[in-house]
C-alpha cells in the first residue's frame, strides 16, 4: 500500500508541475512580439468576418493578458473607404468580460490619426452604421453580427475627425 501511494505521489506531482511549466511556457510565448501579432491577426480576421468588414493593424503589443496597444490600427466602412485609421490605438479590458465573449475595455485612447465620419446615400453616417451593428445588431447594417462593445471616456490626442458638414476637426 505505501509503495503505491508513493508511486501516485511522484505521478501527481510530475503531472501537477508539467501543467505549471505548460501555462508557463504558454505565458512566455506570449510575451514574443512574433507570438503575439500572430494570435492578434487571428483574432482581427475573426472580428473582421464579425463584423463583415476590414479590421486590421500593422503591430501589436500585449502587456499582462489584459492590455493591448495597436499600431497602424484600421477599421474600413461599407463603401471600401476608412472609418478609423489610429497611429496608436491601446486599451485595457476587463478579463471578466472577455470571458463572457463581450469587449469591455477599462481605458481606451487614440493617438493621431483619421476618424472620416460621413453619411451613405441614405443619409445615415458609417459611424452610425457600425455603432448600430457593434450594440443592437442592426439587420439593415451593412456590418454583420452584434459585437458587445463598452468603454468608458475615451483619450483622443492627435486625430483629424472628418465630417461632411463641418469639415476636418483636429483635436
Amino acid at each position: 500500500m505505501r509503495k503505491f501511494t508513493k508511486i501516485f505521489l511522484s505521478v501527481s506531482s510530475s503531472v501537477i508541475l508539467s501543467l505549471i511549466a505548460l501555462l508557463i511556457t504558454a505565458w512566455l510565448l506570449m510575451m514574443l512580439p512574433p507570438v503575439q501579432n500572430a494570435v492578434a491577426r487571428a483574432v482581427a480576421r475573426s472580428v473582421s468576418r464579425s463584423l463583415n468588414t476590414t479590421v486590421s493593424f500593422d503591430k501589436v503589443e500585449l502587456k499582462l493578458i489584459n492590455k493591448l496597444a495597436f499600431e497602424g490600427f484600421y477599421i474600413e466602412d461599407p463603401a471600401g473607404d476608412t472609418l478609423l485609421f489610429a497611429d496608436r490605438l491601446y486599451v485595457t479590458m476587463s478579463s471578466r468580460a472577455l470571458v463572457r465573449g463581450d469587449l469591455i475595455f477599462k481605458t481606451a485612447g487614440i493617438q493621431g490619426g483619421i476618424f472620416n465620419i460621413k453619411p451613405d446615400s441614405t443619409g445615415v453616417s458609417n459611424l452610425s452604421r457600425f455603432l448600430g451593428a457593434t450594440e443592437t445588431g442592426d439587420d439593415n447594417s451593412s456590418y454583420g453580427k452584434p459585437l458587445h462593445l463598452a468603454a468608458p471616456k475615451p483619450d483622443i490626442d492627435g486625430i483629424n475627425l472628418r465630417h461632411p458638414r463641418r469639415g476636418t476637426i483636429n483635436t
